[in-house]
């Protein structure tokens, strides 16, 4: 099976891309520009750009499409919001009208639990969409154009929610979370008892290639995927000062508290965040792909350790 990887220099597409030539499958990895070593590579330019798609599909039977703008806090994103509509919507939904015009057989998607809100509770592929930020509008809206594009062709689709990606070259929140939890200060959350669903990106990549090896054998659609280990902000903070070999310091305080200054410190999404519940139900992932995460939560925290105590010493 010959498969494009888009976002191939991506912390997700840099362990997916081997991970799927270590199965047999033939990668053909699409950059911005220069190469990724060791794999056949395309450079596409940027996204809004009118990239060379019908080059890059030739011979190509699917369509792994990681290549997306993340980061709500991200400079150019501030100047200007429309650029994750640009990035997110129009070039996914250019590349899926590609990939039918190719006839790729299928076609991945990456989306993310961010199209049902922060604080969105327990989460099932068909509980409400209730995006709070650009972003997680951005990839509700790609969700939908693909959905129109591809729904009448013969091309599977298969849509992706993750929760948030954890790993060596983690950045953004979870990596100030790895920070905070290395530093040993003092944190107020020995009280918080929320839960919180993950995805090691060793994880995520597996079930990548779990559905690239199912073949035509089903249908695609949408699911949520995860770790399957539930955590709480406090226990995850304790289950990273272990990986990191520090104490963690964490007292009691009222988490109702915490979320009425955070409001009037005008922090209130990030304390929704390390405050409020959000877990993703992957039962039919798992069901429908014969899928189980090879790694557990500690073994995923434990790599994302090690590379941060390395990424410091450098």
């Amino acid at each position: 099976m010959r498969v494009l990887v888009t976002g191939a220099t991506g912390m997700i597409g840099r362990r997916l891309v081997p991970a799927l030539s270590a199965r047999g499958i033939t990668v053909r990895a699409a950059v911005r520009q220069g190469a990724l070593e060791g794999v056949e590579s395309m450079e596409i330019g940027d996204l809004r750009g009118g990239p060379p798609w019908g080059e890059a599909l030739a011979g190509i039977e699917g369509v792994v499409h990681l290549a997306a703008m993340a980061n709500p806090s991200d400079p150019a994103a501030r100047r200007d919001p429309s650029l994750f509509h640009q990035v997110n919507v129009q070039a996914s939904e250019n590349l899926a009208r590609a990939a039918v015009a190719a006839g790729v057989g299928r076609f991945i998607f990456m989306s993310s639990i961010m199209v049902h809100g922060v604080g969105g509770g327990a989460l099932t592929a068909t509980s409400p969409l209730g995006p709070q930020n650009a972003y997680g509008e951005s990839k509700r809206d790609a969700e939908a154009a693909l959905n129109r594009v591809l729904a009448p062709s013969n091309t599977v689709l298969t849509i992706l929610r993750s929760p948030p990606v954890y790993g060596p070259g983690v950045s953004a929140n979870f990596l100030s979370l790895v920070k905070l939890a290395a530093s040993g200060v003092p944190l107020p959350l020995a009280s918080v008892d929320n839960r919180l669903s993950l995805m090691y990106v060793e994880n995520l990549t597996d079930a990548v290639a779990q559905i690239l090896a199912k073949g035509g054998t089903e249908s695609g659609g949408t699911y949520l995927v995860s770790d399957g280990q539930d955590v709480s902000t406090a226990d995850l903070i304790r289950r990273l000062a272990r990986a990191l070999n520090v104490r963690s310091r964490l007292f009691p305080f009222p988490p109702g508290l915490l979320r009425t200054a955070a409001n009037l410190t005008g922090q209130g999404r990030a304390a929704a965040r390390l405050l409020g519940t959000l877990t993703a139900d992957a039962t039919e992932f798992r069901r429908q792909y014969s899928w189980k995460p090879p790694h557990t939560l500690d073994e995923g925290l434990a790599a994302t350790a090690a590379w941060y105590r390395g990424n410091q010493q450098r």
